[in-house]
């Protein structure tokens, strides 16, 4: 069964029937919340159904990684960006060919996803909440906006020159988490998250420079939830393959730094990336590869690429029973031994005192024993 699609067809998006759930609040005093949700499903073959997840096209992730508390619950996130005339990619005929998926990609989603999902919540309008939202085909855009943002002027028209972007969550728990890999030898190898967090690359990168990574997601679009006010589209990332090594950009000048070494130019790395997306399976049937555990770097070290490739052979086993009794438990972190202080040796000069000058008895060679007699 196909688990993705890169181009959406409206016909193919099932909503199944709105389900009402009550939310209980932790202080009995505060009022109960009602909320209503329909899950989407995708008909990817006739008689076919299944999870409605979209392959996006090769995109960048501007900032890695991020990572938020809010209300004692912590979240992670990636804010995508959809290159609509990429420059960075040196092989003309790629890069002809990636700037012509993303641009047909996003009018895809503009004009079909989100008309779409506009008309099913027109359609289960009457079952969401006790007063029925008033919204028509017109007037959907006013409580529901979409996913991806456009920036506009204050007439509302487009601003060219400014790339759409949407900002997407992950998933940090147990099978269903996020999975990032990058193509390997044999077969793709998983990355680990925080080789893709700024903070945790370089804790002391400047403010003014932002971490880039190239990649195509899988994008999982669940459900759409509304609380009788409003409406939001419930999505997020499955998994993701990374092109290219991520590196640095400097905000000011947005300007890709050249002296990075990009694999781009490779003829077969299109067949390498093509046999990988092979190896990625569903949540319920997660794929057999490798950890690559990516340490810190150095403190300091501002070469993602460098530092990626000192860890790139380091692996973990598959399972904890390939992990002998004696490595089972983290060992911990123990404080680098610390160079003893040198010291100064003190040398203490010994000054003699000089004697002092006999007394007048005494050089007249007179003592208490001779004045006796």
């Amino acid at each position: 069964m196909a688990s993705k699609t890169s181009e959406i067809v409206a016909e193919k998006i099932i909503a199944l029937p709105v389900d009402t759930k009550n939310n209980k609040p932790k202080n009995p005093q505060d009022p109960v919340i009602t909320y209503y949700e329909f899950p989407f499903r995708y008909e990817y073959e006739e008689n076919l159904r299944g999870d409605f997840k979209v392959q996006l096209p090769r995109i960048l992730c501007r900032g890695g990684i991020k990572k938020d508390e809010n209300n004692g619950r912590t979240s992670f996130s990636m804010k995508l960006t959809f290159p609509m005339n990429r420059t960075d990619i040196r092989n003309e005929e790629l890069r002809q060919d990636v700037n012509a998926k993303t641009r047909a990609f996003v009018k895809n989603w503009d004009e079909v996803l989100y008309p779409t999902l506009g008309a099913k919540i027109v359609e289960n309008r009457k079952s969401l909440g006790t007063r029925p939202l008033q919204v028509t085909l017109e007037t959907f855009q006013m409580i529901f906006k979409n996913p991806i943002y456009h920036a506009e002027d204050k007439d509302g028209n487009r601003i060219p020159g400014r790339d759409p972007t949407m900002y997407i969550k992950l998933n940090p728990f147990g099978q269903k988490k996020t999975r990032f890999y990058r193509p390997g030898k044999d077969e793709p190898e998983l990355l680990s998250w925080t080789s893709l967090m700024k903070e945790e690359i370089d804790p002391n990168a400047n403010n003014d420079q932002e971490l880039i990574i190239d990649f195509a997601p899988v994008v999982w679009l669940k459900k759409m939830y509304c609380n009788g006010r409003s409406l939001s589209l419930q999505m997020e990332m499955e998994q993701a393959l990374i092109y290219e090594p991520p590196r640095w950009e400097s905000i000011k000048s947005s300007q890709f730094d050249e002296n990075k070494k990009v694999i781009s130019n490779d003829p077969d790395l299109l067949n390498r990336w093509e046999d990988a997306f092979k190896f990625l399976t569903t949540p319920n049937e997660p794929a057999k590869v490798k950890e690559v555990v990516t340490p810190k770097p150095e403190s300091g070290s501002s070469s993602y690429m460098d530092f990626l490739s000192r860890n790139q052979e380091t692996t973990v086993p598959s399972s904890v029973n390939d992990i002998p009794e004696k490595e089972q438990t983290e060992p911990e972190d123990k404080p680098e031994p610390k160079e003893p202080k040198k010291t100064k040796k003190v040398i203490k000069k010994v000054v003699k005192k000089k004697p002092e000058p006999p007394s007048e008895d005494e050089a007249s060679g007179n003592d208490d024993g001779s004045d006796a007699e």
